[in-house]
This record gives structure tokens, sequence and C-alpha cells, in this order.
């Protein structure tokens, strides 16, 4: 295991399970010797808070801050982490609490970020952890900016923090306004779309999975197909610019079939047809990958079908799978008619490589289905 692998692993392990019990009290419990150690659900779920549940809540940050700031005991740090996270973990979670807890823990995010100590990684890591759960427009911020920071780590793990955020949001009412969602998930379709290293960009998919799977009870209102749309521009965008033999690498066909996946899953079935468009331009961005592949065994003088287990294939079969799903949706939502999609996958294990040009050319090609109404997905962002 490499270094950045074992940081990271590191880092996530210090928000293992501790959780704290100890005697009921009005606003928190507290042990024997004095330590605050549970704050009540009556103030987590509140919608008012008042003065003396802040003094609780402040209490409580105060009494487990100390575990992250006034010692270099391992253990000790990942049990108040875990004991800081607890509260946000629980159902029906307040806005009015979120901030309020979010303004306690202030002083301790900006001393996590800014303050003297070692690691640096770690610190700031454990900020966005905090952050992510959090999930107000101020941790939000501090999520957004470190996507661009020096540490390679930290990096890593805002991108796994904006989707932390996205789960909060589906779990109780949302402190951020829909706009900053939808920046977070600008940034990650940004990710998907360009990231050299195929690590980050499989974490930036499975952070927009979560954005796509916010559910109702908490939802940021047309969020979840926001996400969705996003993905599927992002994924477009790398399967248009990757080098051909890219796919044959586990790691980087990965990304793809895991953003195709979560795709396929949007759009399954009746519903509305929000990411149709988009979802089909990734089928097609897929598609042109395929087409280039195709293309590359013709010119070299290779007519012979492909194997079943060739990355072009699984790709072709996704893309297949996709296009089929977003098509009958845009037609049910156009009282149109839905694209007869072509069995690429069949033709290319048939050797049919002629008939697999004009076919998918149809679909992506100058005037091809894609680029029409109601899909409008312009032809230069369907050619590699």
């Amino acid at each position: 295991m490499n270094r950045f692998s074992t940081t990271i692993r590191r880092c996530l392990h210090s928000s293992v399970r501790v959780i704290a019990a100890g005697a009921v009290a009005a606003s928190v419990s507290a042990s024997a010797f004095g330590q605050v150690v549970r704050i009540e659900d009556s103030v987590v779920t509140s919608t008012t808070l008042g003065p003396a549940d802040i003094s609780a809540v402040e209490a409580y940050v105060q009494a487990h801050s100390a575990g992250l700031l006034e010692t270099d005991d391992l253990a000790a740090q990942r049990r108040a982490v875990r004991q800081l996270i607890e509260p946000l973990e629980r159902g029906g979670v307040s806005v009015s609490f979120r901030n309020s807890y979010a303004q306690a823990l202030q002083p301790l995010l900006d001393s996590l970020i800014a303050g003297p100590g070692t690691p640096v990684a770690w610190r700031q890591v454990t900020a966005l952890r905090l952050s992510a759960e959090l999930a107000t427009e101020r941790t939000a911020r501090i999520i957004n900016r470190s996507f661009d920071d020096s540490s390679t780590e930290v990096r890593y793990f805002a991108i796994y923090a904006a989707g932390r955020v996205f789960a909060a949001a589906g779990r109780s009412s949302p402190a951020i306004i829909p706009q900053t969602a939808r920046t977070l998930s600008d940034e990650l379709a940004d990710i998907v779309a360009s990231s050299d290293d195929p690590v980050f960009a499989d974490a930036a998919v499975r952070s927009l999975r979560a954005g796509g799977s916010v559910g109702t009870g908490g939802s940021i209102e047309g969020f979840p197909a926001y996400a969705i749309n996003k993905l599927a521009e992002g994924g477009r965008e790398r399967a248009i610019g990757l080098e051909l033999g890219a796919i044959d690498e586990p790691s980087e066909l990965n990304v793809l079939l895991r953003a195709g996946g979560v795709i396929r899953e949007a759009n399954i079935g009746p519903g509305p047809a929000d990411a149709a468009a988009q979802s089909a331009g990734f089928a097609g961005g897929l598609f042109a990958l395929v087409l280039d592949r195709v293309e590359t065994n013709v010119r070299a003088g290779n007519r012979g079908g492909f194997d079943e287990r060739d990355p072009a294939v699984l790709l072709a079969s996704l893309a297949e799978t996709i296009l089929g799903f977003a098509s009958d949706r845009m037609a049910a939502a156009n009282r149109g008619s839905a694209i007869n999609v072509p069995a690429i996958r069949d033709q290319m294990l048939a050797g049919d490589l002629d008939e697999v040009r004009t076919e998918i050319l149809g679909l992506i090609g100058p005037g091809g289905r894609l680029t029409q109404a109601p899909y409008s997905i312009p032809a230069s962002g369907l050619s590699r």
C-alpha cells in the first residue's frame, strides 16, 4: 500500500465509531467526572434553540475539542472526532441546531485549518470531516476552497466531504441553499471530466452519486437531477477526452463504469426526464470511445469480432442500456418516439464492424439523433 493510500485510510479511520454515554440531564448528559458526553435529542431536533440549549452546545464542543487540540494521543483524537460528529448523525437534525453547532465549532475549525501542529494534512482533513457533517453554508465554503489545496490528501478528502454534505442534506433539513449544492456539484463534475488521476475522478463520481440520491425527506429542490446531469456531463467529457488505450487500465475503466451505473439507475423506469438528455449524451460519449476503438482495429486490419470482456464491449453494452432508458423518458416527456437503440455490442462480438460504425454515426455523427431535438447535444461534444 502506497503512502497516499495509507494516509487516506488513516484519515478515514479517524471517524471510527466511539459513542459516549452518561446520566441524563436537562440539555446534556454528563459523566461522573463532569465531562459533557451527550447533547439531548430535544436540543438536536429543536427548531429554535434557547440560551440554555446554546450553552449546552458550547459546553459539549468545549469538552470534546480538548481531545483534538490538547493531546497527541491518536486514540483520544479519534474519540473526539467521533463524539463531535455524533449529534449530527441523528435523525431530525434541525437547521437551527446545525447553525448553532457550526458557530460553536468555528474556533476549532479555524485552529485545525490554520493553527500549528503536525501532521498538517490530518488537521485539515479533520476540519473537512467536521465541516462535511455540519453541512452549513460556511462549512461548504471550507470544502470548496479545499478542492485546490496543495496537499493531495486534503484535495481527495474535500471530494469525499462534498458527498457527505449531500448525504447530510438527505438525512434532515438542509442548512445549505440550492446554489451552494450546485457549486459543489460543478466542482465535482470538473474533476470527473478532467482529473488526470482516476482515483480522484472515481471519488467525484461517488460524491455526485450521493447528490443524485438526496431523498425527499431533506431534499434540496431540483438538486438530485442537477447532480446526475453534472455527472453525465462530466462523464461524457471524460470519455471524449481519454486516450484510447486508457480504458484498458482497470482504474480508468471503472470510473466510466461506475458513472454509467449511477446514470443508468437514475433513469430506470417511468419518471421525470430532467436528467435524461444529458444521460443520453453520456451514452453518446461512450459510443464515441467505442467507435474510436473499432476504427483503430479496422485500420490495423483486424476485422474480427471483439472478445466479450473487451473494455469497449463493456462500455457499448452500458451505453445501450443507458440510452434505452433515457430515450424512453425523453419520449414520454416530449410525446415523441424513443430511439430504436442498435445492438452495438452484438455487432462488435459478431465482427460486423462496418455496421457498428454506421449505427454509431447515426447516433452521434453530424445530424445524428443525439445532436437533434429534444437531446440537442452539440456534435462537437460527441466527437473525439
